[in-house]
């Protein structure tokens, strides 16, 4: 496995008790880790995505069959870490090839994508800003009136001297 994501300490704390005296913990073990890394991230946690047991039994990163990630899925379906999401409509499409079942979606279940977003969250507060942006403080400019005065101050006067310089407006002119 060449997989170099490991699952937060949290989600594994809360994670292994509910998978411990399965027969495939393992097998559920891998899926999450794989499936964590690619749908928890800050972008894309909580947004719903299909399982496709034939690309991932084929995936490099898992050293899993096609039985393996059906009841890895259904096993973390059972403890929380994955959640269906509805569909509306029928089940079913039509293809060129004949009717087919829409792909089942799913997402991080409610649980852990908190636990995920909580996480980030802390992840972000503790992640030393490289270049800080300065604020922005108004500059203060010279008017022809003396004294400074703030920017909007400044763009304000100048659109008075600009509407006094016009010359009042009479209808039916361009």
């Amino acid at each position: 496995m060449t997989c170099a994501y490991i699952l937060p300490r949290r989600v594994l704390d809360l994670l292994e008790p509910l998978l411990t005296g399965l027969r495939n913990a393992g097998a559920c073990m891998v899926l999450a880790r794989f499936l964590a890394r690619v749908q928890a991230a800050p972008s894309t946690l909580g947004r719903a995505f299909p399982v496709d047991r034939r690309a991932l039994a084929a995936h490099p990163d898992l050293d899993l069959t096609e039985e393996q990630v059906r009841s890895a899925t259904a096993a973390l379906e059972r403890v929380g870490f994955l959640a269906r999401v509805e569909t509306v409509g029928s089940p079913y499409r039509a293809t060129a090839a004949g009717v087919r079942r829409k792909p089942v979606l799913r997402k991080i279940g409610a649980a852990f994508q908190a636990l995920f977003r909580l996480i980030h969250i802390t992840a972000q507060k503790r992640r030393p800003r490289e270049n800080p942006v300065p604020p922005k403080t108004p500059q203060a400019i010279a008017v022809p009136m003396g004294g400074e005065v703030s920017g909007l101050e400044a763009a304000l006067a100048r659109l008075a001297g600009a509407v006094l310089a016009r010359g009042p407006r009479v209808p039916g002119e361009a």
